[in-house]
């Protein structure tokens, strides 16, 4: 079985229509940090995507590290815990060769979503057990100035690779499908971000954290360089802003760069450091009530952040009307 056409796995069409779907498979998801979607693009791809494949009939096991809780399932997916090594540079790996191990031996699913490229090494485990592989490929990792000189050279070889060892090849936006065209002269299967558009949404989760509906800027990322945290916080530092900015994010290996932030923060009491905020409803109020929201990212794809911002507009619409405009 070849991974043909990814509209299978992501066309809700069907979904609560009373229609049976074509066919019922049983789908791994492997290389993320699984769900409930707690930390970027690829576990909110994993919770927005799994579920959907659910509602269509389908079995859904989700590999997860490192987890608050326990769960077994979570909106239909099975949930398979495991452990990782707990160093930047093999966490990832670490814990996908695990996943692949327990997919080909205890799970054979018929079909696999492996994430992120630098997990392209394992791609030939799975079909090597006859079971196709769609590779999400991410952004352009190996720009990413969080890497230094070998984990840049091994994630432009990884993109090779699974260029040459995957069934499908993933992209999550315009500009990273153009890249792989580009670069391989291959072609990608586009599988967009989205956010709800929500209308109203109740300020009292702002107002529990301290803050005045419509009175404060908004950041919302991880703290890593490519994000630009840093160089917001000083030039708000630098600036004569009455209102408050509010800072939500954090980031497992990157502690040098959080103490900076940290330092700039401290010498301002305008700058509201949250760390990072699990309660999706809590963040969506944030945002629909800020008065503006601030992005810094320069590497990768279209961010989830930036999608949940403008499906939220904020208090009185403006954020949505300007990107709208």
């Amino acid at each position: 079985m070849a991974i043909q056409d990814l509209s299978l796995w992501t066309d809700t069409s069907q979904a609560g229509s009373g229609q049976e779907p074509t066919a019922s498979l049983t789908i791994a998801m492997i290389g993320t940090r699984g769900v409930p979607a707690a930390y970027g693009g690829f576990e909110t791809a994993v919770e927005e995507i799994g579920r959907r494949l659910v509602e269509r009939g389908h079995s859904v096991t989700v590999y997860t590290r490192g987890a608050a809780s326990r769960q077994r399932s979570y909106l239909g997916m099975d949930l398979v815990h495991l452990p990782a090594a707990p160093a930047k540079q093999i966490e990832t790996l670490s814990h996908t060769g695990l996943s692949v191990l327990h997919a080909v031996s205890r799970h054979r699913p018929d079909a696999a979503f492996v994430f992120n490229a630098a997990n392209s090494p394992f791609v030939p485990l799975l079909r090597a057990r006859g079971i196709p592989v769609a590779l999400h490929m991410d952004g352009i990792e190996w720009k990413r100035s969080k890497w230094g000189a070998r984990g840049k050279s091994y994630y432009r070889w990884a993109e090779g690779f699974g260029v040459r060892s995957a069934d499908a090849l993933i992209a999550d936006a315009p500009g990273i499908s153009d890249y792989y065209d580009a670069e391989f002269g291959v072609p990608t299967e586009l599988i967009r971000y989205g956010a709800p558009v929500i209308e109203q949404l109740d300020a009292a989760p702002v107002r529990a954290l301290g803050f005045t509906p419509g009175e404060y800027h908004l950041v919302v990322a991880r703290f890593e360089p490519e994000n630009h945290v840093l160089e917001i916080v000083e030039g708000y530092h630098a600036s004569e802003s009455t209102k408050p900015l509010v800072v939500v994010g954090a980031a497992p290996y990157s502690a040098d760069y959080t103490r900076r932030i940290e330092t700039v923060a401290a010498a301002d009491p305008r700058i509201h450091l949250l760390g990072a905020v699990y309660d999706q409803d809590a963040l969506d109020a944030l945002y629909a009530h800020a008065y503006t929201y601030v992005h810094g990212h320069s590497v990768g794809g279209t961010n989830p952040s930036l999608l949940r911002a403008m499906g939220a507009g904020d208090a009185s619409g403006g954020l949505r009307r300007q990107l709208q405009s």
